[in-house]
């Protein structure tokens, strides 16, 4: 945990910060601002839109992409590894249901409209 997460840490918990979203709404900070608002889904056609959870087969089909338009380079092969976790803990994050499904409702559009499953959205 880094020094600013362990410091909010020492005020509120994760619920009580997804509560004051809720109640405060997602638009005060674009930390917190759904990415289908922020990446302006409705204007801006993207080619390719790469997730965290499979960057690894995202990023090949964004090389497939700059391929077939001559701008792949071999710079682009191999996306160096940053910032890697040094707990496993961090990485699985067990949350009650009832959290997911706040969160879910919060970004309930960017489940909608990035193709993620949104059946945490109707619980």
């Amino acid at each position: 945990m880094n020094r600013v997460s362990s410091c909010i840490g020492n005020y509120i918990n994760l619920t009580q910060f997804i509560d004051g979203l809720i109640v405060n709404d997602l638009d005060w900070d674009p930390h917190y601002m759904p990415l289908a608002k922020l990446l302006r889904l409705d204007v801006v056609r993207y080619d390719c839109l790469l997730r965290l959870e499979s960057l690894a087969t995202d990023y090949q089909k964004l090389l497939e992409i700059m391929e077939k338009r001559g701008v792949r380079t071999k710079e682009f092969e191999r996306v160096p590894v940053l910032n890697t976790s040094r707990s496993e803990s961090s990485t699985n994050l067990m949350m009650k249901q009832s959290l997911q499904s706040k969160i879910a409702q919060l970004y309930e559009e960017d489940f909608k409209l990035l193709g993620y499953d949104h059946s945490l959205v109707c619980t």
